[in-house]
Parts: C-alpha cells; structure tokens; sequence
C-alpha cells in the first residue's frame, strides 16, 4: 500500500466517521482537535487501522475516499562523530 503524503490547506474540508472527531469540518480544526481526542483515548484506531475520511480541497476535484493514519517518525539528531569520514572531509574542506 502507497503512502500518500495529504497537504491539505486549513480551509480545506474533512469528513471523518466513527471517531469522536467524527462530522463535516475544515482541516484546520480537525488538526487542532486531534491532540485532545488522542489524548483521550483512541490511539489503537489512529495509528493501526486508521479512520476512514473523505476529504474535499478547496482547489477543486471533488471529494476523495480514503484511510487516515497517523505514525510517527523518528529523526535522529546527527551527532558530529570526530572519527567519521564526514568530519575528516569537513577539515580537509577548511585547511584549503
């Protein structure tokens, strides 16, 4: 299954069933209602089976059925490591 990343305006519209965030509303405030919802509970359905939306750009091109899903994604702080070669290629870099 492709993920597909939504970049979806604050005006643009979402219908999202069987969740208490459930109902017509725009992005923007499903956004900003999120962190209360999970903060209740639900966080099996969110981020395993996820919930059914559609979902409605202002753009145009009519409404789109799909899942949303929420994950998270771990990006590691990069750590400069004295002995790597990234580091020995940023001297050589400064001494010429």
């Amino acid at each position: 299954m492709d993920i597909e990343d939504l970049d979806l305006s604050d005006e643009d519209v979402v219908v999202v069933s069987a969740t208490r965030l459930g109902g017509i509303q725009k992005y923007g405030d499903l956004a900003k209602n999120l962190g209360t919802t999970l903060s209740n509970a639900g966080l099996t359905q969110w981020f395993k089976e996820g919930v059914q939306i559609e979902y409605l750009r202002t753009s145009g091109g009519g409404w789109k059925k799909g899942t949303l899903r929420l994950y998270l994604n771990f990006v590691p702080e990069e750590e400069d490591d004295p002995n790597s070669l990234d580091s020995f290629r940023r001297e050589l870099e400064t001494d010429q």
